[in-house]
């Protein structure tokens, strides 16, 4: 049987558009990947220094991710909101994104949006801890201290001490998707009676993913 082209490879779909839409992807991979090492990065952090379990920890990391999606369906409306929360925080920030020179304007597009997406996840984080633990400017600045350590250590290694972390702490790890389990009403299962609602040979998966 034929090996069925990925889109990109079609004759029939213009050069110029299969570039559009490759950068496209390369932008949403990098505005995914930031949010996941974001939101392990201060999954850690809260539950070193702040001892943050398993259930709080998947609330907060839905609440993340609820507010990061939501921020790139308008980002002009969503960053006024940011800004004003960050202010009510004792956190102010300007409102602008960063921007960044790279070898040519492709380069310098997709750099930029790489850079962007980790200023968009961290202040998404921020908001998501202070709605979800009630922490202000004190705490999280002493939490993103650490939170920065295990970022450099990220660059360093790749990201697979953070899913052993998060899977020690009681998070599923599926095909290095991190995930967590809500029963029917919405709470957060634990790990073990995760098992019930998770087992690939019976064809139960009834997780919901995290990032």
């Amino acid at each position: 049987m034929a090996k069925r082209k990925g889109i990109l490879s079609r004759s029939d779909i213009p050069y110029a558009q299969r570039m559009q839409m490759k950068k496209q992807a390369m932008i949403v991979h990098e505005r995914e990947q930031a949010a996941k090492v974001a939101m392990f990065c201060n999954a850690v952090a809260l539950h070193e220094m702040e001892g943050i379990g398993y259930k709080r920890l998947v609330k907060y990391a839905l609440h993340f991710k609820r507010i990061n999606d939501a921020f790139y369906e308008d980002p002009i409306l969503e960053m006024a909101h940011a800004k004003r929360r960050m202010e009510l925080m004792g956190m102010p920030i300007s409102g602008e994104l960063f921007t960044i020179q790279g070898a040519n304007k492709i380069d310098t597009e997709l750099k930029t949006h790489a850079i962007q997406a980790v200023q968009v996840a961290m202040i998404c984080a921020a908001v998501a801890m202070n709605d979800e633990f009630g922490f202000g400017k004190e705490r999280q600045e002493r939490i993103s201290v650490r939170v920065d350590e295990l970022a450099a250590r990220y660059k360093d290694e790749g990201i697979q001490f953070l899913l052993d972390y998060l899977q020690n702490i009681g998070f599923v790890i599926v095909d290095g998707e991190v995930r967590g389990y809500l029963d029917d009403d919405g709470n957060p299962l634990t790990a073990k009676k995760a098992k019930d609602y998770f087992s690939p040979k019976e064809g139960k998966d009834h997780g919901k993913t995290v990032l």
